[in-house]
């Protein structure tokens, strides 16, 4: 039923009774996302919009026999008055959320992003570090838990972020101590240099991984070559005139852009020339 409530959206904004929000003015606008039973509704900011998403929820609540849960939903608003959001989060019934807010584990903000983002990352890593204070474990124990858990803690925020230097210097801190004293609290001498440490063992390290670069490398690919909807959304607004994300010098952006485009180089590292037609090689 989740496709029938899709297809009414599009529907609508097709009739222009919706408009959906557009990043850019050579691209389609985008009027909702959808993952699993979870739906992102995105649109302008009036009462009028807001009034026609309402109907089209109404419909679809009315065919499924299921009910929206508006005491668990939420509204953000970018750049509105407070009169305005409160008009239209009454016409919903759902809470306003001011930005930075969090949807499904990921940060949703404007502008630059802060450091400040990345707290519930070092939270977690406390907590995990709480949980295994006093375990007596061996310095081969330490490294599994380093490897299994605690560089994987921020590997949902990594891809699709780059770490700030700061964030990722209280991160690696954390995995240091934890490696070579068992806790934050106890100071004791690093045997061996971590970028030593974070060597593959073929290369005399322990095989820690940085995994941020190649997260971000995926979604650059993505962008370059894949045919996902918010590939070609990002290929509109940021690669005008057919250029490619390989071949041209990205322009800066948004946070997440700025992120991707960082990853470029790992991608050119590990690509060759071949042969064409010249078309998408400027001289």
């Amino acid at each position: 039923m989740a496709d029938s409530l899709s297809r009414a959206l599009e529907a609508a904004k097709n009739q222009s009774i919706i408009s959906g929000m557009k990043i850019t003015s050579n691209c389609p606008s985008a009027t909702h996302s959808q993952f699993a039973d979870d739906t992102l509704l995105l649109s302008l900011a009036s009462v009028i919009e807001a009034r026609a998403i309402m109907d089209n929820l109404s419909l679809y609540q009315s065919a499924s026999q299921q009910t929206v849960n508006f005491n668990k939903s939420s509204i953000s608003f970018i750049n509105t008055p407070p009169r305005s959001q409160r008009k239209i989060a009454d016409i919903f019934g759902c809470i306003i959320v001011d930005l930075p807010a969090s949807y499904l584990g990921i940060p949703l903000f404007q502008g630059r992003q802060s450091k400040n983002l990345w707290n519930p990352v070092i939270e977690r890593y406390q907590k995990k570090l709480a949980a295994w204070k006093g375990a007596l474990l061996s310095q081969a124990s330490k490294l599994q838990l380093v490897k299994a858990t605690l560089q994987n803690l921020p590997t949902y925020f990594m891809s699709l972020l780059k770490i700030p230097s700061s964030v990722r210097e209280v991160v690696e801190k954390i995995q240091r101590k934890f490696l070579w004293s068992g806790t934050e609290d106890k100071k004791r001498i690093h045997l061996v240099a971590w970028k030593e440490v974070c060597k593959p063992t073929t290369h005399g390290g322990l095989g820690l991984r940085k995994m941020n670069g190649a997260l971000l490398a995926k979604l650059a690919w993505e962008v370059a070559k894949g045919d996902s909807c918010w590939a070609h959304l990002l290929r509109a607004k940021y690669l005008a005139n057919n250029k490619d994300l390989l071949t041209s010098i990205p322009i800066r952006g948004s946070a997440i852009w700025n992120s991707i485009s960082s990853s470029i180089p790992i991608i050119r590292a590990g690509t060759k020339w071949r042969f064409g037609n010249g078309r998408l090689i400027d001289f």
